[in-house]
């Protein structure tokens, strides 16, 4: 059917993407130098570190407004959290997460 087709090329585009991002930040560093990777470099530590204070706000909202501990929630979620990174039918079939 068509949404079997659909899927087969979204987990082919899924398998090829890291591959492609790598011949294009090749491409990139031969054609400017090394430059243009510390810039993408600067911006992955700059997400993370966004994500990481981002987490910590929330963490620290949910300390204060639910009065339960930070680590038990945590690891009460683990689970859920991950799951979406272990299977990729269900990373296809939940993008929003």
């Amino acid at each position: 059917s068509l949404h079997d087709v659909s899927m087969k090329a979204v987990i082919w585009a899924m398998v090829l993407a890291p591959a492609a991002v790598f011949g294009l930040l090749a491409q990139i560093c031969v054609q400017t130098g090394f430059d243009a990777l510390l810039g993408v470099s600067a911006y992955v530590v700059t997400l993370l570190a966004g994500l990481l204070v981002l987490l910590l706000f929330y963490l620290l909202l949910f300390t204060l407004l639910a009065r339960l501990s930070t680590f038990n929630f945590l690891r009460n979620i683990r689970v859920v959290q991950l799951l979406p990174f272990r299977l990729p039918v269900l990373q296809l079939s939940c993008p929003c997460r």
